[in-house]
């Protein structure tokens, strides 16, 4: 890709959201995308020995 669209993508995607209009966000989490967070949260917050 190169600049030029990139730009272009993102000034239509302002003008929609502009307008009042929406554009697409990220997908919700799935189950196994809220396993997985909870696990690595919890290796994050548990204290080391």
């Amino acid at each position: 890709m190169n600049i030029d669209h990139l730009l272009d993508t993102r000034h239509m995607g302002a003008a929609i959201r502009q307008a009042g209009g929406r554009t697409k966000g990220p997908k919700p989490f799935s189950k196994e995308d809220k396993q997985t967070f909870r696990e690595l949260f919890r290796k994050k917050i548990k204290p080391s020995d």
